[in-house]
């Protein structure tokens, strides 16, 4: 596979990754902050923690994103789609999800911070890589390979041209 390629899926799986984790962002915010307590006295303040936490779900999915992208491209690079394993792409993920959060928290840890808290979130962001990367595979598997974009596989026209009872209509390539 081309340099090309690869870059293009890089950066479209770390663009993908970063809008869930955007989406994962929201919810997570309001359960975190309860932003209606504290709304109705300062709104703008309110609307700034928000702001700023979704561009860190923002970053962080996109980090995620791309520390998935890279660890499959080095260590799945001799196999081919029918070759990756469900668990073994899950792995990548929870380490892929793991990995920028435990490089966030080695500072406040040789501060003296809690390792327990830093802990769980590496846990929690490790189950989350882990499911997208679950997600992005059954995604993957699902689309056509080596098909430009708008055109469909061979096998996908003649399916759609076939009557619906059952019987095969002849492709031009089979009658004389």
């Amino acid at each position: 596979m081309s340099l090309t390629r690869r870059l293009r899926g890089l950066i479209g799986t770390a663009l993908i990754w970063s809008g869930i984790g955007a989406a994962v962002g929201i919810p997570a915010f309001f359960a975190v902050f309860h932003p209606w307590t504290y709304a109705s006295v300062n709104l703008s303040r309110a609307v700034q923690l928000f702001a700023k936490w979704e561009v860190a779900s923002l970053i962080w999915g996109f980090a995620t994103g791309v520390s998935f992208g890279l660890i499959v491209m080095a260590l799945e690079r001799t196999r081919g789609w029918g070759a990756l394993s469900r668990r073994r792409l899950t792995a990548w993920g929870a380490l892929a999800g793991g990995i920028f959060p435990a490089l966030l928290s080695i500072r406040p840890l040789q501060s003296g911070s809690s390792p327990v808290y830093f802990g769980l979130i590496i846990g929690a962001s490790a189950l989350v890589g882990a499911a997208w990367a679950r997600a992005s595979f059954a995604i993957a598997r699902r689309a056509p390979h080596d098909t430009p974009p708008g055109i469909l596989p061979r096998d996908s026209a003649e399916t759609l041209r076939r009557p619906s009872t059952g019987a095969r209509t002849p492709h031009a390539s089979e009658t004389l």
